[in-house]
């Protein structure tokens, strides 16, 4: 998983990237496919690079303890390295970080469809509500046409996950995204949190604190549970209100709590530097 930023340093998509041979198929939010793009060949000039919608290949979102599929039989989800690639001619497999195990599966369309109608009762197909909330516990942040340029990597936790290289050549935005961590702190942080009934929350949606308000974060994505009573969501909340008990959308009834995250806010820190 990494993003694409903006020279600013804002975060205009997240990707995650599967090495095809000599060729990279560039998984993506499809609402911002475009814009990237477009973005993307600006920077071709007369380098023997394209950049083209892979239309024939499809991608599926699955849960659970293992499956036997058109591609053969994958036992053990949880047993798979999490964030690791494997390649299943003629697919690939993306385990991802997360409690259930849960991955990607990349296919050619008609095995694709064969592999959803086939898949054993001990996998879950993942609608789009349910990648959502395995993401959102996993602490892997969404970025969609609504909130794109709205945060810069840190303030998504890109660099908590391994998502942000500081140490590789130059990239768009990199000045600003190194500042941050070598000469300053992020001055917002990701978090997790939860609202014991169904709430209509959008991303981009502004989060107060209790009895004011003041804005002191946004809805980076929202799903329901499983059983639809409930709702969790992964906001970027300002670091000087991290501690505080509970926060609530524009409705005062939806009071949102806290929750963990697979991961410590502070592991990315380094010292600060003169």
């Amino acid at each position: 998983m990494g993003a694409y930023c903006t020279p600013k340093g804002r975060v205009l998509s997240i990707l995650r990237i599967v090495p095809d041979g000599a060729d990279y198929l560039l998984i993506g939010e499809i609402s911002l496919l475009t814009k990237l793009l477009d973005r993307l060949r600006i920077y071709v000039m007369r380098a023997n690079v394209t950049f083209t919608f892979e239309n024939d290949t499809t991608v599926l979102g699955l849960s659970g303890m293992g499956f036997d599929s058109p591609i053969g039989p994958i036992h053990a989800l949880s047993n798979f390295p999490e964030r690791s690639l494997y390649e299943l001619k003629p697919c690939y497999f993306l385990r991802e970080r997360g409690d259930p195990a849960y991955g990607l599966i990349l296919a050619p369309t008609d095995t694709a469809i064969r592999l959803w109608e086939d898949t054993s009762s001990d996998v879950m197909r993942c609608d789009a509500d349910q990648w959502i909330l395995l993401e959102i516990r996993a602490g892997n942040p969404r970025v969609t046409d609504k909130t794109s340029e709205r945060f810069i990597p840190q303030t998504l936790n890109l660099d908590l996950i391994n998502a942000v290289s500081f140490n590789k050549g130059c990239y768009p935005g990199q000045e600003i995204v190194a500042r941050v961590r070598y000469r300053s702190r992020p001055k917002h942080r990701m978090i997790r949190v939860g609202v014991s009934h169904r709430v209509a929350a959008q991303v981009g949606d502004p989060v107060f604190l209790p009895d004011k308000e003041q804005r002191v974060g946004e809805v980076v994505a929202h799903a329901h549970t499983m059983d639809h009573t409930q709702g969790e969501m992964l906001i970027s909340m300002a670091v000087a209100a991290l501690d505080a008990p509970h926060y609530h959308l524009g409705n005062e009834t939806s009071q949102l709590t806290r929750l963990s995250l697979p991961y410590d806010l502070t592991d990315a820190e380094p010292t600060k530097t003169g």
